[in-house]
């Protein structure tokens, strides 16, 4: 399949900042090209600081983004269903041009699509560390000065995603703001207690129909939920 190996291609040349052979296998990509052609392609340019390549590739593919072109292409699908491909690829084309705007360090349009691309996310998604956003949104707050902001940003990564990266920069911006790497876990500790005291309250039914509220059948007890990958 010419597209696999185009796609192994982008990762070879992303990590040698080759943004010239990165262009190379984007053009020889199989006509007509598709949305993720073009958001492959940039996640590469990024990584390899063609930011010029990548704004200008996002701006050809938000064609894509469209629901007249999205209830066409998977008319067979749900609505719901080709609802979430419109969030998805349209937070995606934001978020991306937030971090190639980010490259160029015009922070103030960085700023306004990485706020564009959070309105395309449900509040449930906010917590999902969809792409590493909170992250690369933090690093942006601290690179235009707003050190508090980006580090209220991270905390809730690194509470409850485990994630090397988002320590490491956690740690680092606190360090900036406070002088001194003490007191880290206890900071931690109490910023969870003010996030999360309490889970929250929900109903769902059974296959029989039967309602369960969750404080209800709760209450009093240590309680294991197993969420299942809703289709």
């Amino acid at each position: 399949n010419l597209n696999e190996i185009n796609y192994c291609l982008l990762e070879a040349y992303k990590r040698s900042k080759m943004k010239e052979k990165i262009m190379e296998v984007f053009n020889s990509f199989k006509k007509p090209l598709d949305y993720y052609n073009y958001s492959e392609t940039v996640k590469a340019l990024l990584e390899a600081e063609g930011f010029e390549e990548s704004l200008k590739l996002l701006e050809e593919a938000k064609r894509f983004c469209t629901m007249d072109y999205i209830d066409k292409k998977y008319e067979k699908l749900s609505q719901e269903r080709r609802k979430r491909y419109f969030n998805r690829w349209n937070f995606e084309v934001e978020f991306l041009r937030g971090r190639a705007l980010k490259g160029q360090k015009n922070y103030e349009e960085a700023l306004k699509s990485f706020e564009r691309a959070k309105g395309f996310l449900k509040p449930s998604f906010q917590g999902t560390y969809m792409d590493n956003f909170n992250l690369h949104l933090a690093q942006l707050l601290k690179e235009m000065g707003k050190k508090e902001e980006a580090i209220s940003t991270i905390i809730p990564d690194v509470l409850f995603e485990k994630n090397e990266e988002n320590y490491k920069f956690f740690k680092e911006i606190y360090k900036e703001i406070y002088n001194s790497e003490e007191g880290i876990e206890e900071f931690l500790m109490k910023k969870k207690e003010e996030i999360s005291p309490f889970a929250m309250d929900f109903t769902l039914k059974s296959y029989e129909g039967k309602e369960f509220n969750f404080k209800e059948i709760s209450k009093g007890k240590v309680a294991l939920l197993t969420f299942w990958f809703p289709t």
